[in-house]
């Protein structure tokens, strides 16, 4: 538990530094997305979920042709394409949930009814192929009873923070670097120390709190 709350702690330092910075947005970091992304993300879009939805039930639903011919559509315009190529070869029910995804809806309520709906066209897929698309029909339900939907803000700027310095004490946890370094009076053949030596210790130890860390 300490140990969680350390890495909490450093977490939410980094963030606070990170915010800090003048050239960051003011406003706060999370936004509710219009109605209009709403609409797009739910269903309009290329990579809505009624669309990525879509392309899933033709992997369980259609032959191997179709569902890569489905897959590589990158734009609405090219699934359209694709579905109406495929059509021969597709069955009843990819055919239903094709025609169903591939026609605009026309608000964030009107896409949420249309995924509530495309919830049971999966549902009567996955009935009539004997399971494959439970997860998907449950998965879409969730999405269309979501009322709000939140995204970051997109206008941070990366920070590159300044490096922390590392002395050779710290590195060894005042243990074997204290035995390391010269002793006070002690003359210039003592005074200076084999560099050979001390990176090859230094390599040892930082190996140990990796595998520290790691282990953690």
């Amino acid at each position: 538990m300490a140990n969680r709350l350390q890495n909490i702690v450093i977490t939410l330092d980094k963030v606070r530094m990170f915010l800090a910075q003048q050239e960051q947005p003011q406003e706060p970091c999370l936004r509710r997305l219009t109605d209009e992304e709403v609409l797009d993300h739910l269903w309009n879009g290329p990579k809505s979920v009624a669309r990525r939805l879509l392309r899933g039930a033709a992997q369980v639903l259609a032959p191997l042709e179709t569902v890569r011919s489905i897959a590589m559509a990158q734009t609405t315009l090219e699934l359209h394409k694709a579905v109406a190529d495929a059509r021969a070869k597709m069955p009843e029910s990819l055919q239903k949930l094709a025609d169903a995804a591939l026609v605009d809806a026309t608000s964030a309520a009107d896409a949420r009814q249309r995924l509530m709906q495309f919830s049971t066209l999966l549902r009567e897929a996955d009935m009539a192929v004997g399971g494959g698309l439970t997860a998907a029909a449950d998965i879409c339900a969730l999405y269309a009873s979501t009322q709000k939907w939140i995204t970051n803000e997109k206008g941070y700027a990366g920070v590159t923070s300044p490096p922390v310095p590392i002395n050779l004490q710290d590195l060894f946890l005042n243990r074997e670097a204290t035995q390391l370094l010269p002793a006070p009076g002690a003359g210039s053949a003592n005074a200076t120390m084999d560099q050979a030596a001390m990176q090859a210790h230094a390599e040892k130890a930082a190996a140990a709190m990796a595998r520290h860390h790691a282990s953690e």
